[in-house]
């Protein structure tokens, strides 16, 4: 009795979890957040592409362009096809 109903939570814990898509989430955020730090540390070494004079301006802007791409990606997922359809829509006009 006690395994079936710890497989019918398991079932159920699982299916909740597969509908907010949790993992897909995490692993989207933590590549972002691995991206901001590699940049960080290219930044802080000197390395290409910020071995030039204005390399303050170039690192604000490869982080906000990559953190951009990020909320892009969220407001995709969160929106889901319908929107996905308006954007295209208005990418075209």
């Amino acid at each position: 009795m006690a395994v079936a109903v710890l497989s019918g939570l398991a079932t159920i814990v699982g299916g909740f979890l597969a509908l907010g898509k949790y993992h897909e989430n995490w692993i989207s955020r933590r590549r972002c957040v691995e991206l901001l730090k590699a940049e960080g540390n290219k930044y802080i070494n000197h390395v290409v592409p910020y071995n030039v004079k204005n390399r303050d301006n170039l690192f604000v802007l490869n982080m906000e362009n990559i953190v951009l791409n990020e909320n892009k990606t969220w407001t995709k997922g969160e929106n889901g096809p319908q929107e996905e359809q308006r954007e295209k829509k208005e990418d075209t006009e």
